[in-house]
């Protein structure tokens, strides 16, 4: 941590518990201290003895609310260069000697006016250039959507269809097979008849009774 984050008109900012500038600051209890969650969670578990207190009123601690007109003081204050910090940029080998003019947002980097006016221009072309690939993508796949979408409906077209054939082919096989049986049933009959026809003509007239009776 930065020597700076002990300043005594940064007090404010500091944690109760670890001492340091807050890290996600929230109120933990009915007064509305606050404590970085990591501490509040790190007191909650160490509680061994009933319920957590809040370090500054002892009061029993709360769900944890983020605190954000502090996050905002402690974005802001961890945005100041310290005293006397130099841009953090090289120029070869060597580091700029000159005095911080800002810190960059994305990158977190101390620069002096003319790097961040440089820095800040890559950067925009960067994600300019971003843009443009992004964009180029969504149009690829426009394209190739449109060129589905034909296909998707001839597809569902064709699954439609395949479902009425597979029941017309499903009511002709059960035709097909009652047809069967009553063939079969008819095969059967025909045979009997020709037993029947065969005990007549030999005089067998008791088996012919038996036939006929079958």
């Amino acid at each position: 941590m930065m020597e700076a984050q002990k300043r005594p008109d940064d007090e404010d900012l500091l944690c109760p518990v670890c001492k340091y500038i807050f890290t996600d600051p929230c109120f933990v209890c009915p007064n509305h201290h606050t404590l970085c969650r990591e501490c509040y969670k790190r007191i909650s578990d160490m509680s061994l003895f009933g319920p957590a207190k809040c370090p500054e009123c002892r009061e029993m601690l709360s769900k944890p609310k983020q605190d954000a007109i502090r996050a905002k003081l402690v974005q802001a204050f961890k945005s100041k260069p310290p005293p006397g910090a130099t841009c953090q940029m090289f120029e070869g080998k060597s580091r700029c000697s000159n005095s911080v003019f800002v810190k960059c947002g994305h990158c977190d980097l101390d620069f002096c006016d003319l790097h961040f006016c440089d820095h800040r221009l890559k950067f925009q072309t960067e994600c300019e250039n971003l843009l443009k690939s992004v964009e180029k993508d969504a149009k690829e796949c426009d394209q190739v959507s449109a060129k589905l979408q034909p296909w998707k409906a001839q597809i569902k077209s064709l699954i439609e269809f395949i479902d009425i054939e597979k029941e017309r082919l499903e009511e002709l096989l059960r035709v097909t097979e009652q047809r069967l049986e009553q063939a079969a049933a008819g095969s059967s009959r025909r045979a009997e008849a020709d037993d029947l026809r065969a005990s007549l003509r030999s005089s067998q007239l008791q088996q012919a009774k038996a036939i006929a009776d079958h």
